[in-house]
């Protein structure tokens, strides 16, 4: 008996000493991920562990409010050593875009692919296959990474962090940018860069504020993202999304509003019994839309002002003010849920309000953001009035 219980006593002893040994491996351990991690808050409210600075990036969403425009402003063309994979959602929806990058950028055409998560074909095994310390994701790909990706990406032990610009909110642009240099830990260049384009969008904002106080009748504004041609009606936004709101925060009254929840596709009748006094359309390279309106770096200003003719010709669009009074504009589609948008944001107010934003000039504003921030040239047609 004694002999039993000796051995129960050293038994307890010897577990006593091997769960305060794993605690102590525990407590060791969770301080050393500590010490190399840091906590951010992400624009959908996730508290997320992430690298002191995040140097093998998987990003989405590149040209339709995903990160990679701002990695790009932030890095240079250093932006090549910080990322392992991407959607590569430039070379089928902005091929101009991807045509001209990889030029500045030529490691960017080997750049492993993960598949998109708006086209249902993301990869999750091969992002975990790429080891990334971190995933940008935009955060209208939540849902869906949500129902098919993030179970995967936690047991790997990827922290994924959603940023927020295709909302076009300049609180949201602001809190985006901020959260991508602080995972890159390149505050000081960050600031400097929100400085210069989040200060432009609130001038216009404040110069709009004024307009309103003396109770301006606002022009109506029709904006479509002409992705399906001219035979068809494409995407317009209401004031919760993207160009909407961008036309509400210019001033404009948005003749969408209210008609969708935040897309929707806008019919003849209802656009003629709107009567807007200006339209603008959305362009940009689409390959496979031969009469879709062409932008970008692969465009002049005669075949734009060609093809915005063939718009004008659709039935009853004669009878429209935007058209008698020769108001139908362009503007690269890409110049939207992007750091450089202020310029998109100046565009629409001048053109709208000449006189009040007479002082701005919107095509030179983004050319001196391109030249002093990003590693590509600026090219071809962005904004035709």
């Amino acid at each position: 008996m004694k002999k039993n219980r000796l051995f129960m006593m050293m038994l307890v002893t010897g577990v006593s000493v091997l769960l305060t040994a794993c605690s102590m491996f525990d407590n060791a351990t969770d301080k050393g991920v500590a010490e190399k991690t840091k906590v951010v808050t992400d624009l959908a409210g996730r508290q997320v562990h992430v690298p002191l600075e995040a140097k093998r990036i998987i990003t989405t969403a590149p040209g339709h409010g995903g990160a990679f425009m701002t990695m790009c402003a932030i890095l240079n063309k250093d932006v090549e050593n910080y990322m392992v994979g991407w959607d590569n959602r430039l070379a089928a929806d902005n091929k101009d875009m991807y045509n001209h990058y990889i030029k500045s950028i030529p490691k960017l055409k080997d750049l492993p692919d993960v598949g998109s998560v708006f086209r249902e074909s993301f990869n999750v095994e091969k992002v975990i296959e790429l080891a990334p310390d971190l995933c940008i994701f935009s955060i209208e790909e939540k849902a869906a990474i949500d129902a098919s990706a993030a179970a995967q990406l936690d047991k790997a032990k990827i922290p994924y962090i959603y940023i927020q610009l295709v909302d076009e909110k300049t609180e949201n642009q602001e809190k985006s940018a901020r959260l991508i240099g602080e995972v890159l830990n390149k505050q000081e260049k960050t600031e400097e860069i929100i400085k210069n384009s989040i200060e432009k969008r609130k001038e216009v904002e404040r110069r709009v504020a004024k307009i309103n106080e003396q109770k301006k009748e606002k022009p109506k504004v029709y904006f479509e993202c002409v992705s399906r041609g001219v035979d068809e009606y494409g995407w317009t936004y209401t004031n919760e999304v993207q160009w909407g709101l961008m036309t509400y925060m210019a001033g404009g009254d948005n003749i969408s509003e209210g008609k969708y929840e935040k897309y929707g596709k806008m019919d003849s009748e209802t656009l003629l019994r709107a009567n807007p006094d200006h339209i603008f359309l959305a362009g940009s390279y689409w390959p496979k839309v031969p009469s879709a309106l062409k932008m970008g770096y692969e465009s002049t200003q005669a075949d734009v002002l060609q093809q915005i003719e063939a718009y004008k010709e659709r039935k009853g669009w004669n009878e429209l003010k935007a058209v008698q009074n020769g108001n139908v504009h362009a503007i690269y589609l890409s110049m939207g849920c992007e750091l450089f948008d202020f310029a998109s944001l100046e565009f629409i107010a001048k053109t709208i309000y000449p006189e009040e934003f007479a002082d701005m000039e919107p095509e030179k504003d983004l050319q001196e953001y391109f030249a002093s921030y990003l590693p590509f040239e600026l090219e071809g047609v962005w904004m035709v009035k």
